[in-house]
């Protein structure tokens, strides 16, 4: 049981991992700056993002874990009209995040990675600050991440999803949002999750 705990914390990890990696596209411009964007680190090499249009290119075209997401249901959840849209991968993780133009943040982060946990191990792994959310995989938690290194709180919804895999949500707010609103949104998020889960 401790070598499922200690699997099961590495998985967990690796997908923090990807989630921290994706805090930046390489955003396209009409004139590119003498310093562009980094691309994003520790969640493999992100495609650059396509050139902005009137009609943004829908997530699925970047592919892998994107093929999940649309810029309509994802404005529906949280809000924001997202443009761009970038996949990775890197030690089993796979993740897509999305970003609007110009800016590192808010930005929306979906990450799966293969896991051999059950529901059990999964709740006794759960982060010591989260909640456990109902109807949504074998297991599942929220939480709100604190402010900063130049973003606002985050809602993080993580699930123990089909085909042995921990998905993890994240939407992260610009640094003027208060925690207060990223709690007034966890319902959202967490309903929007139950209806990727249903696509997977």
């Amino acid at each position: 049981m401790r070598t499922r705990h200690v699997a099961l914390a590495g998985a967990l990890l690796a997908g923090v991992a990807a989630l921290s990696g994706c805090a930046r596209l390489e955003h396209p411009t009409a004139n590119e700056p003498k310093t562009a964007t980094p691309a994003p680190v520790g969640a493999g090499e992100f495609e650059k993002a396509p050139t902005p249009s009137a009609s943004p290119t829908p997530p699925s075209k970047a592919g892998g874990t994107c093929t999940l997401l649309d810029y309509a249901s994802v404005q529906a959840a949280t809000g924001t009209e997202f443009q761009v849209a970038a996949a990775s991968s890197n030690s089993g993780a796979k993740a897509c995040a999305l970003q609007v133009l110009y800016s590192d943040y808010p930005s929306l982060v979906l990450s799966v990675i293969g896991t051999q946990a059950d529901a059990k191990a999964f709740d006794k792994a759960a982060p010591s600050d989260s909640d456990d959310l109902s109807n949504l995989g074998s297991a599942a938690y929220s939480r709100i991440l604190a402010a900063g290194d130049g973003a606002g709180p985050a809602v993080e919804i993580a699930w123990l999803g089909k085909h042995q895999q921990i998905v993890t949500l994240r939407y992260t707010y610009p640094r003027d949002v208060g925690a207060h609103t990223a709690r007034e949104n966890v319902g959202k998020l967490a309903d929007y999750a139950r209806t990727l889960e249903a696509k997977r």
